[in-house]
């Protein structure tokens, strides 16, 4: 599945689970987005790539979602 995500000014095209089929993507092409983002602690980024997920989020799904949810507030940010 895909879509679009409208973070400030930009659109940005998402698929797969996190978006751009997985978590990495090139700040590049939108100006001024990636200074404003928060990153995903390196523990979750870590067991993103040890996760084992392909078409699905892997093992480090439930963590993630963890995460997001206590960090909705922060992750919810106005332009």
């Amino acid at each position: 599945m895909m879509g679009q995500a409208k973070i400030g000014p930009h659109a940005v095209t998402v698929s797969g689970c996190y978006g751009n089929d997985g978590l990495p993507d090139d700040p590049d092409p939108y100006p001024g987005l990636w200074e404003r983002l928060i990153p995903v602690p390196e523990e979750l980024t870590d067991a993103f790539w040890q996760g084992g997920g392909h078409n699905s989020c892997g093992s480090e799904g439930p963590a993630m979602h963890e995460w997001a949810v206590d960090n909705e507030k922060k992750l919810r940010i106005r332009w």
